[in-house]
C-alpha cells in the first residue's frame, strides 16, 4: 500500500471483521487505549513519533533520489521501503530504473528482487504481466 496503515476503532461488534481478517492480509497492531490512563497516553505519543520516524526515511531517500537519480544503493534502498509498505508500483518502477541504469548492480541482485516482487503479486496480477510485457519491449 503505497499511504500510511489505516487507523481504525475496532468494537465488539466489529472486532472479527477489522482484525481478525485484515490479521490474514499482513501485521496488525491492536491497542486498548483509554483516554484516562496514563500509559495509553505515553504508548500514544510513541506511536505518533515512531511513526513520524517511518515516513522521514522515505522523504529523505526521496529527496536523495531527486539530486542523484542514478545512485543504485540509495533507489535499491527505496525500493526496499516500497516493498515493507506493500507498493509494489515504486518497488517495481525503483527496481527496473537500476535494471536499466545498472544491470550487474550487486552482482544481479536487482534481477532477484524483481523476481520476489512478481512472485509476491503473483502470475494473475495485472502489474505481473504488464512488467512482463515490458521486458519484452525493450
Amino acid at each position: 500500500m503505497s499511504q500510511d496503515a489505516p487507523v481504525l476503532a475496532a468494537t465488539t461488534d466489529n472486532f472479527d471483521q477489522l482484525v481478525l481478517e485484515n490479521s490474514r492480509k499482513g501485521p496488525v497492531l491492536v491497542d486498548f487505549w483509554a483516554s484516562w490512563a496514563g500509559s495509553s497516553l505515553r504508548q500514544r505519543e510513541l506511536l505518533q513519533r515512531l511513526a513520524a520516524e517511518q515516513a522521514e526515511p522515505v522523504e529523505r531517500l526521496d529527496a536523495a533520489l531527486a539530486r542523484t537519480p542514478a545512485d543504485s544503493e540509495v533507489r535499491f534502498t527505496r525500493a526496499a521501503v516500497a516493498v515493507m509498505r506493500d507498493d509494489f508500483d515504486a518497488a517495481l518502477e525503483h527496481l527496473a530504473e537500476i535494471q536499466r541504469l545498472d544491470a550487474d548492480f550487486r552482482q544481479g541482485l536487482v534481477r532477484q528482487a524483481l523476481l520476489v516482487v512478481l512472485d509476491l503479486l503473483g502470475p494473475d496480477d495485472e502489474r505481473t504481466r504488464r512488467f512482463r510485457q515490458s521486458l519484452f519491449q525493450h
